[in-house]
């Protein structure tokens, strides 16, 4: 694998972002040097040429160009009058021997010259010379016209020397570039040798490690921070030699576990190809899950295909009864997700045979929790009239024999509930059929509605019946249609509203056919205090309570009472759904099928 070589990188960063400030700092020192020191040169050059110029007009020295050398003018300016038919020199100075020469045989002839006479103005400015073969490279000129003549007054000042200090000043710098790049790459190979080389040696020593391959060792005997980290690589390989030892004396005892687990397990990617699986797995799958139908995918069961796509497209785990020749399996789909790459990988499926402890539990579950749930009324009856009884409160022997044949037929009822749950265990437990028959629905539900008269005349209830006309028998097995409906009604009352809350209480039951659907709709509404949103979607599960909405129950709750209505009416072919606002009530509308043709010879679910 190619890798970077950082110092190189920060080495190359480094000299371009100094060289670049080193730059920005010359361009700025250059700019501040031309608007303070070159500045005052110039201006002093101005004032010194001004000042020359106003002493030769004065004494008007191109007429006495003899006193010329009386008059106290700068050693190096030159100053030269030309007129129509003379040129003078009025400063014989050595100093400006040179520049007069150089006025009088090359500028005087010159564009330059050409261009600044026939202006006809005054000129005072600094100029640069243009000629090749001059020898001063920069000039400040004033050229001054006599008045009342096309006489003109040159005077000129060398100012070469101001470019020199600049170019000087470039050369300097240059020469600190030249300087700091040399220490720049000076130091580049040291880090190269001291830094870079050692490194790339450990790093190459620990790639090794990393494939297993512990033959490697590095060389290196520094006393510093470099040798340390070559010291601890080293330990390190030695400690992941010998973990490395350990783990696959662990992997392999794992792996014997894994396969003696009695629970299937089987791990299955995302283009459907089983990944890994234990022996238990491997039976399940080659009897259950693989198909010999290559139309699917990878040769997989369309069901166990189906429930792993739905895995990978919500993320979610799944769950499902699998009844195979006799036997329950229950089959988790768990997501695998990977951590590195933020994903789900793939889907482990957990396969469990569940036969004997599904059916024992569903029988010994029923039993006990129908009984403690079903007879708590009739036995609330039956104590109750006993009482009457006893305290005399029956005062003629009508009253008392109409009491005892409540307590009698209560008693009946409690033996037949003891006969039908029974039976309705058994049925849970796939070993009982229904026994569909015409009911009919007034005679039903008035059969229903006269166990709770007394409770609703106490409670201050008003529970109303609505029947469709032309409606008036269902297909059903009445004594589990009469269980679930039993059910239905004792839940509105226990969880009707409070009575101070609300002025009127009232359970409503309609009985109505959906001709669309076929199926017969029974209806029960109450305006109770309702079920919470939250417990809405698990409400006909077995055992739930929904304690946050219901806070004021009648009596303590078991929570199978809508879980067997759920049963019941899914084995009729039917179902049950439920709407519910909190505070306000709930509807239960329960599902029959209509039709006769619906029940024959319904096989068991």
């Amino acid at each position: 694998m190619k890798r970077k070589n950082l110092i190189l990188t920060n080495t190359l960063l480094l000299m371009l972002s100094s060289i670049l400030f080193l730059v920005l700092l010359h361009t700025v020192e250059i700019k501040h040097y031309e608007s303070t020191i070159g500045s005052t040169f110039f201006q002093t050059v101005a004032d010194n040429l001004t000042g020359t110029a106003q002493s030769i007009r004065r004494n008007k020295l191109w007429e006495r160009p003899w006193e010329a050398d009386q008059l106290a003018m700068p050693r190096d300016v030159s100053a030269i009058y030309v007129g129509e038919e003379k040129t003078l020199e009025l400063n014989s100075s050595l100093s400006s021997t040179n520049l007069s020469y150089y006025l009088q045989t090359d500028f005087l002839s010159s564009k330059q010259w050409e261009e600044l006479s026939k202006s006809g103005e005054d000129v005072l400015q600094p100029i640069r010379i243009t000629g090749k073969a001059a020898p001063f490279r920069k000039l400040y000129v004033m050229v001054d016209f006599i008045e009342d003549s096309e006489d003109v007054l040159l005077l000129a000042k060398n100012t070469s020397v101001w470019d020199n200090y600049l170019r000087n000043n470039e050369v300097f710098f240059f020469f600190l570039i030249l300087v700091f790049l040399g220490n720049v790459f000076y130091f580049y190979f040291l880090q190269q040798r001291k830094v870079y080389n050692p490194v790339l040696a450990i790093t190459e020593a620990a790639y090794q490690y990393t494939e297993k391959e512990f033959d490697s060792r590095v060389m290196i005997k520094s006393n510093d921070e470099i040798g340390n980290l070559a010291t601890s690589v080293m330990k390190l390989g030695k400690a992941f030699e010998a973990s490395t030892i350990m783990n696959k004396k662990e992997k392999n005892l794992l792996e014997h576990v894994f396969d003696s687990l009695s629970v299937g397990v089987l791990s299955v990617d995302e283009d459907y190809q089983v990944t890994s699986l234990n022996t238990a797995g491997e039976k399940y799958y080659a009897s259950h899950i693989r198909s010999a139908d290559q139309s699917m995918k990878k040769g997989m069961n369309k069901k166990y295909a189906a429930v792993i796509r739905e895995c990978f497209e919500t993320g979610t785990g799944q769950r499902m009864e699998v009844q195979q020749s006799q036997l329950i399996f229950d089959v988790r789909f768990s997501p695998v997700f990977s951590e590195e790459e933020n994903k789900m990988t793939g889907v482990l499926l957990l396969i469990e045979e569940i036969t004997n402890a599904k059916r024992l539990a569903a029988i010994r579950e029923e039993l006990i929790t129908n009984v403690s749930h079903d007879f708590r009324t009739p036995l609330a009856t039956i104590k109750g009239y006993s009482e009457a009884i006893i305290d005399n409160i029956a005062e003629t022997a009508d009253e008392k024999n109409e009491m005892a044949q409540i307590i009698h037929d209560e008693a009946t009822q409690l033996n037949e509930m003891i006969t039908k749950l029974l039976d309705f265990s058994r049925m849970k437990a796939g070993y009982s059929e229904l026994e569909i028959e015409e009911v009919n629905i007034a005679a039903f539900f008035k059969r229903v509605l006269n166990r709770f008269a007394d409770t609703l005349t106490r409670e201050k209830i008003v529970c109303t019946l609505t029947v469709e006309e032309g409606l008036q028998t269902i297909q059903a097995d009445e004594d589990r249609l009469h269980h679930a409906i039993y059910n239905l009604i004792d839940n509105a009352i226990r969880y009707a509203a409070d009575p101070e809350e609300r002025t009127e209480r009232y359970i409503r039951i309609e009985v109505k056919l959906d001709s669309l659907l076929d199926q017969i709709l029974i209806i029960v509404s109450d305006n109770g205090i309702g079920i919470s949103e939250e417990g809405l979607p698990f409400i006909f599960e077995r055992f739930y309570k929904d304690d946050k909405a219901r806070t004021r129950p009648k009596t303590n709750g078991s929570g199978i009472g809508l879980s067997l209505v759920y049963s019941i009416l899914k084995k009729h072919g039917g179902g049950i759904e439920v709407e519910s606002e909190q505070d306000e009530g709930t509807t239960f509308t329960m599902r029959l099928p209509y039709q006769e043709t619906v029940y024959a010879d319904r096989s068991e679910e």
